[in-house]
């Protein structure tokens, strides 16, 4: 999996880019022109301290490691975490189960 770094690739995505809205986050898809699958996180400050912001990327990370994306490459996904869960609470089974039904609603 290749991650998002950089500020400008963020912000292009998530100002030009569809959304879907789901329960516990939003997915940005924006079209680029490379050969691959690209991902960002972006969990705010308001989710917690590092340890609990980090928590919940990586849940994040795992859960998009095993979806099985409809498109296979040309395109920037970001997940963008909404806040709704504590971070004790967020629960793996719980993410995989929201990101499956807005991939299937964005595609």
């Amino acid at each position: 999996m290749i991650t998002i770094k950089k500020n400008f690739e963020f912000k292009r995505a998530l100002s030009r880019g569809k959304y879907v809205n789901g329960k516990y986050f939003l997915v940005y898809f924006f079209p680029t022109k490379l050969n691959m699958l690209r991902f960002g996180f972006a969990v705010g400050k308001k989710a917690g301290n590092a340890v609990e912001r980090n928590r919940i990327k990586r849940v994040l990370r795992e859960a998009v490691r095993l979806t099985d994306f409809p498109f296979e490459k040309g395109y920037d996904i970001i997940l963008v975490w909404k806040n709704v869960l504590p971070a004790e609470k967020v629960n793996f089974h719980l993410m995989k189960k929201d990101l499956d039904s807005l991939i299937e609603k964005g595609f």
